[in-house]
């Protein structure tokens, strides 16, 4: 059949508009393929992973900062790599959405190290060293939920849904280190889990502040 001339719009990438989300995309990718090679797509990691490549609070004490990089991607068994994957793509795919490929990779990672930061900073202070253990962890998760405290912070209709979210995170660490028989790298993701949804939520809020700023000024 002679072609008609007019360019087809009805290719996949066009159809589901995946060229516009390349971070998210490669975050997945790259999730993917870790959890292949280290065998959390199919069964719990041994725990030299988790020693390896994990971050635990005195490692920011002797700038031993490469694992702030090497703990995002990894994760410790299946369920855990799907939960990574769908909140990627949630989160991450929102705020690049909204804001662009470039927020979406520095919300990413930026989010994920200043929270893994703050763990080490108060492990070191006697007010809160007893809510945070030195134990490694690893996982997207710091990462994720704070591009998505993010991007709803940014979006007015859903703004409201940062403090709950503060909240919620803020009970599941609290509860967490001061029961018996917690694992310590359970408490330190609530932990990391408040801070970044904090963190996230109050830049997405002063960047929608600017951008209505900046509407109104305008001619």
């Amino acid at each position: 059949m002679a072609s008609s001339g007019i360019p087809s719009s009805h290719t996949p990438s066009r159809v589901l508009g995946l060229r516009r989300y390349p971070v998210t995309l490669t975050l997945l990718v790259v999730l993917v393929v870790v959890g292949m090679v280290t065998g959390s797509a199919w069964h719990t990691v041994p725990r030299y992973v988790i020693h390896d490549a994990g971050f635990r609070p005195t490692d920011g004490l002797t700038l031993d900062l490469w694992r702030l990089l090497s703990a995002a991607w990894f994760t410790t068994d299946p369920w855990s790599l799907l939960q990574a994957l769908a909140l990627t793509a949630l989160g991450v795919g929102l705020l690049e959405r909204r804001a662009g490929s470039w927020w979406a990779a520095l919300a990413f990672l930026g989010l994920h190290m200043l929270s893994f930061l703050t763990l080490a900073l108060l492990y070191v202070l006697p007010p809160t060293a007893g809510l945070v253990r030195n134990a490694r962890d690893i996982g997207a998760s710091a990462g994720y939920f704070g591009a998505l405290a993010l991007a709803l912070a940014m979006t007015p209709r859903w703004r409201w849904l940062v403090p709950a979210f503060a909240v919620v995170t803020a009970a599941s660490w609290l509860s967490a280190a001061t029961a018996h028989g917690v694992a310590g790298r359970d408490i330190n993701a609530g932990a990391e889990h408040l801070f970044t949804v904090v963190y996230g939520g109050t830049l997405g809020w002063l960047l929608g502040a600017r951008a209505r700023r900046g509407a109104r000024q305008a001619p």
